[in-house]
């Protein structure tokens, strides 16, 4: 299931797979947008997976475009929500570290 906001900017996406409570896209938009709040996010696309090799973790990864450049993280948590929180997390660092580099 995929679910796409209605803000212009920045875009964002996030797809669960098979295994993962279609549920969680609420909260990982709500979690994914404030990551993003203050840094030019063109667009965000996030997943959240289970694999069969790891049945009881969800797998989470996002990449965002900033200015043209991808940045991508990833997570893994044996909920939804400690993947989104993890992710979330790496993904502010990122942003930082890609606004004071720049």
């Amino acid at each position: 299931m995929t679910q796409v906001t209605a803000d212009p900017i920045p875009s964002v996406q996030v797809q669960t797979g098979t295994g993962v409570d279609p549920a969680a896209i609420d909260y990982a938009l709500d979690r994914l947008r404030a990551a993003c709040a203050g840094y030019p996010v063109e667009s965000l696309r996030a997943r959240l997976i289970r694999t069969p090799d790891m049945p009881a973790a969800v797998l989470a990864d996002a990449t965002a475009v900033v200015h043209g450049r991808s940045i991508r993280v990833g997570s893994t948590g044996h909920f939804p929500r400690a993947s989104i929180d993890q992710l979330c997390d790496r993904l502010a660092a990122k942003l930082q570290q890609a606004s004071t580099t720049r």
